[in-house]
């Protein structure tokens, strides 16, 4: 159930830890009383939780930062991500400028 409490959190973005007691309980009674009521519709809350991090991974920017990111360097290109935030997916042998980046552009 625990892993299920972690899951639904990571839904919203939150995690577990640092949190304040009244706001995990808060947290936790929203997934019981969910689990409750899909049980009665006699739903699966774990089908449920699956599709919607699917949806979730589907729209996140960080995931599709991660997977744009990685194709530009599968490509053997310069990651503009890299160049502006130094991106820990971008595994580029050194870090690159703005000078740099608009001269592969201009290639």
């Amino acid at each position: 159930m625990h892993a299920y409490f972690r899951r639904f959190r990571a839904l919203r973005g939150k995690g577990v830890g640092g949190i304040a007691h009244d706001s995990l309980q808060r947290s936790w009674c929203a997934m019981i009383v969910r689990w409750n009521r899909m049980l009665r519709a006699d739903t699966s809350f774990v089908e449920w939780l699956e599709a919607c991090e699917e949806v979730v991974g589907n729209y996140s920017l960080r995931d599709l930062r991660a997977r744009v990111c990685t194709n530009v360097w599968d490509a053997g290109r310069i990651c503009y991500v890299q160049v502006r935030e130094g991106y820990a997916v971008c595994v580029s042998s050194g870090n690159f400028s703005e000078e740099n980046w608009q001269r592969g552009v201009a290639e």
